[in-house]
């Protein structure tokens, strides 16, 4: 899933099921979206950001570099992506 989110734009809340090794991924702007991890494990890596960010079921994480986001998962997993205020 493949998604673009441009600067002031409001996003409605979107709950994926990632399969084992599938991804989700979107063009953000920083301070705009975060994605929670609802079941498993997830990893996201964001353009320009040479961390690792992983997220556990429970945990969630605000995006913080302008550019491409990826979200993979790490076995099955579930995530909630939203705007900031959601």
């Amino acid at each position: 899933m493949r998604a673009t989110v441009d600067s002031g734009a409001t996003i409605s809340p979107q709950k994926i099921t990632l399969t084992e090794h599938s991804f989700w991924s979107a063009y953000c702007r920083p301070g705009e979206v975060q994605v929670a991890c609802r079941e498993g494990e997830v990893w996201i890596t964001q353009e320009g950001d040479h961390r690792d960010i992983i997220l556990r079921a429970g945990q969630r994480y605000g995006i913080e570099k302008r550019g491409l986001v990826i979200v993979q998962a790490i076995g099955s997993a579930k995530i909630l992506v939203s705007d900031v205020l959601s």
